[in-house]
């Protein structure tokens, strides 16, 4: 398990890099100016929304103005919940807006707060400990509407998902392009301009994640 709070009155892109692993990831957001992309969708980020994030799925944050930003995140493997929670997580990735009432709320700030209070090994104490309440928090507590995208394009979405869950295909922008109707150049425009990466490199990875995945169940890839 791996966390992090980041805090800055002058944010820039730098940082923020493009990416997609093998964990999931909890982003608690504070404040900013910012729109997170996961996958095909983006979403406009308000305070106390927090993005439960599925494995091998692509994201990355996208900074709208240079305006104060505050998040914390935590990325964690199924396998370190244990089995009795594992049927909790979700198969997709999960926006919620938390109420500021909430255990979950009241979780990260004192997380913030402890900061400064407590050394490394009793900060990894207080959030290993809490992980799996906030889970079944957000089982339990589920928002009372879904928070939408802003922004959001079915066909890529598709494309995304096939790729997804055909990982031993050899894929190209061909390929895709007979089997969705779409243009090749349609393909290579669309992924540099939801994603910024193209398409090959997000095969890529998706194969690499794959192959990871099944080593770690002990399957030859």
């Amino acid at each position: 398990m791996t966390f992090s709070h980041t805090k800055t009155d002058t944010p820039t892109q730098s940082p923020f890099h493009r990416h997609m692993h093998s964990d999931y990831e909890i982003l608690y957001f504070v404040e900013g100016d910012a729109d997170y992309v996961v996958e095909s969708a983006v979403y406009r980020l308000q305070r106390r929304d927090l993005l439960l994030i599925a494995p091998r799925t692509y994201h990355h944050l996208r900074l709208r103005s240079s305006s104060r930003y505050e998040r914390f995140v935590i990325n964690f493997s199924e396998a370190e919940l244990g089995g009795e929670l594992s049927p909790i997580l979700p198969g997709e990735d999960c926006i919620f807006n938390i109420p500021k009432d909430s255990f979950i709320n009241h979780f990260f700030e004192a997380w913030g707060q402890s900061e400064g209070l407590f050394d490394e090994e009793e900060l990894t104490c207080l959030i290993e400990q809490n992980i799996r309440p906030l889970l079944l928090f957000l089982k339990h507590n589920p928002p009372k509407e879904s928070i939408l995208p802003i922004q959001k394009n079915p066909t890529l979405a598709s494309i995304l998902r096939f790729i997804e869950e055909h990982p031993e295909k050899n894929i190209s922008a061909a390929s895709l392009s007979a089997q969705f109707y779409v243009s090749v150049s349609w393909i290579v425009h669309i992924f540099r301009r939801y994603l910024g990466i193209s398409l090959m490199q997000y095969v890529r990875k998706k194969k690499i994640l794959y192959a990871q995945s099944l080593i770690q169940t002990g399957q030859a890839p």
